[in-house]
C-alpha cells in the first residue's frame, strides 16, 4: 500500500510540480522569503566529543511547522526544502562531507509514518551537493 501511495504521490508531483511554500502555502518554488526569514539560523558550536558539529536552524516555531510539514503530514515538497536548505549551507560554507548517514527509523515509525523520513532526507541532500 505504501509503494502505491508513492507511485501516486510521485506522478502528482510530476505533471503538477509543487509552487508553493511548505510552510504558508503562498506561491513559492521552495520556501519564500518571508518564510525564510522567520527561520534563525543555528551557528556553529563546539561538540564534547567531535570537532564541530552542524544545525541549520533553531527549534523555534517555524523550524517546527516545517519539519511538521515533512515528518507528520507527508508533504515532501517541505522534504525538498529541507535538503534545499541544508544543500545550501555546506555549499556556502564549503563544508566538506566525506559520509551522509542517518539514524534509521523504528519500525513503529516507519508504520506511522509510512516512509524513513532520515533515509530520504540524505538521499535529497546527496543528489544536490
Amino acid at each position: 500500500m505504501r509503494d502505491l501511495s508513492k507511485i501516486i504521490s510521485k506522478m502528482q508531483e510530476f505533471f503538477y510540480p509543487v509552487l508553493k511554500c511548505p510552510m504558508c502555502k503562498e506561491y513559492s518554488e521552495g520556501v519564500c522569503i518571508e518564510c525564510k526569514d522567520k527561520l534563525i539560523r543555528f551557528e556553529e558550536i563546539t561538540l564534547e566529543h567531535c570537532d564541530t558539529g552542524i544545525s541549520l536552524y533553531t527549534y523555534n516555531q517555524a523550524a517546527k511547522d516545517l519539519l511538521s510539514s515533512y515528518k507528520k503530514k507527508k508533504e515532501f515538497a517541505a522534504g525538498e526544502a529541507l535538503a534545499s536548505l541544508i544543500s545550501e549551507r555546506l555549499i556556502a560554507e564549503k563544508i566538506r562531507i566525506d559520509f551522509i548517514t542517518c539514524a534509521p527509523s523504528s519500525k513503529a515509525s516507519l508504520k506511522a509514518l509510512g516512509f524513513d523520513h532520515g533515509a530520504h532526507l540524505i538521499k535529497l541532500i546527496s543528489k544536490n551537493i
